[in-house]
């Protein structure tokens, strides 16, 4: 049974996006694997977490539900991840990480064990200018790579050790949010770059009243069970012998074509895309089969969801890290792309709470000589609308 098509029926008859129901079910295969299963890369292991980020609009694509329906499956579980969901400081992070574990191997000692993942349904909550000045980007940064061991300087208790590290997050923002919460210098380097940011640009269609039905029941149900199979999955990950070979020519592929390396924003990212293909072929996997054995079809899987996403992240990354002039460029152009034609005095009444005549004319004869909206003139009066 696949985890992650009876996951996205609990979605159903909501206005929750479906690309934000298929990374929130992967989110939740990240967090029960945890750091029992590892992919042997030679010169370095590979752990399936992910850090997610949902962005939307302000109150459409129900972000925070999004994020609310996984927090909830993995608190159900027999034996629920380590779960970290308020605002901290790099020591509370690492306090709260911490988790005693028992190594299965009866003649080793204790271990400790730093392992979480971060739920939080507004990233600014989380993640902001003040815990930038505070440190928490740079471990979050040495997190991401769950090392067996490594030691961080925090500012208020000196060098502190973690052993045997996994995390991972999902969380949900504005693109607005985004923006306040990051500085500028920080968008397409550090941490951003290991980021994935699922953008829904419109929601899904009107839905005045959600319900719980027995088919919703049954297919979370069936997602904790399968979950709870996950959480005792341990060992190395297989690739087959196609799946290899998939998973070589597309990483070929976008080497050789992607534009992303030769942009500011997505350079980092592209550095790390070969890792996210791997990770997420891992999660398609284990949705699939709920063993470690990954195939050709996972890879493929994996290969489409990326390309999916990778469709709008070099505008999401443009928004969060353009200027004040430039986010009310996206906006007018939002605002005809919406109404798909809109008269002059209309526009400018819309923005008369941002910008005079003059501000609002100069968008929009920048975007005419961009040549992304075309001007019409009818009854003597002038329209604007999207080119095709």
């Amino acid at each position: 049974m696949d985890i992650l098509r009876r996951f996205v029926q609990i979605y159903e008859k909501t206005e929750i996006p479906g690309v934000f129901a298929v990374w929130g079910g992967l989110a939740a295969i990240s967090a029960s694997i945890g750091r029992k299963a590892f992919l042997d890369m030679g010169t370095y292991t590979l752990y399936p977490n992910f850090y997610i980020v949902l962005v939307a609009s302000s109150g459409k694509c129900r972000k925070s539900t999004a994020v609310g329906i996984v927090e909830r499956t993995l608190g159900t579980l027999d034996h629920p991840p380590n779960i970290v969901a308020q605002k901290l400081t790099p020591e509370a992070l690492i306090d709260a990480l911490r988790v005693g574990n028992s190594d299965p191997e009866t003649t080793k000692l204790f271990r400790e064990v730093c392992e979480g993942y971060i739920l939080v349904d507004e990233l600014a909550n989380f993640l902001n200018r003040k815990t930038y000045e505070s440190g928490l980007p740079g471990l979050l940064i040495s997190l991401y790579d769950c090392k067996d061991e490594f030691t961080y300087r925090t500012k208020g208790r000196g060098i502190e050790k973690l052993t045997f590290s996994y995390l991972g997050m999902l969380s949900a923002s504005t693109i607005d949010w985004i923006r306040d919460a990051l500085p500028e210098d920080s968008i397409g380097s550090g941490l951003t770059s290991r980021i994935i940011f699922v953008y829904a640009q419109d929601p899904s269609s009107p839905v005045a009243i959600t319900s719980w039905s027995d088919e919703k029941e049954k297919a979370w149900q069936d997602v904790i069970l399968l979950l709870n199979n996950v959480n005792k999955l341990q060992g190395a990950i297989r690739f087959s012998q196609d799946a290899w070979s998939s998973y070589e020519k597309e990483y070929n592929l976008f080497y050789e074509k992607s534009n992303f390396y030769h942009m500011k924003t997505l350079a980092g990212y592209a550095s790390r895309r070969g890792s996210h293909h791997l990770k997420l072929s891992v999660l398609f996997a284990v949705s699939r089969s709920q063993n470690l054995i990954v195939e050709e079809e996972d890879v493929i899987a994996a290969k489409d969801l990326l390309y999916l996403v990778e469709q709008n992240m070099p505008k999401v990354l443009e928004l969060i890290s353009s200027s004040d002039v430039g986010m009310l460029n996206e906006e007018i152009f939002t605002l005809i792309k919406q109404n798909k034609e809109l008269e002059l005095s209309r526009i400018i009444a819309r923005m008369s709470h941002k910008l005079d005549y003059k501000g609002v004319w100069d968008v929009l004869d920048t975007l005419v000589r961009s040549e992304v909206i075309q001007t019409i003139a009818r009854g003597g009066r002038i329209f604007y609308s999207v080119r095709k």
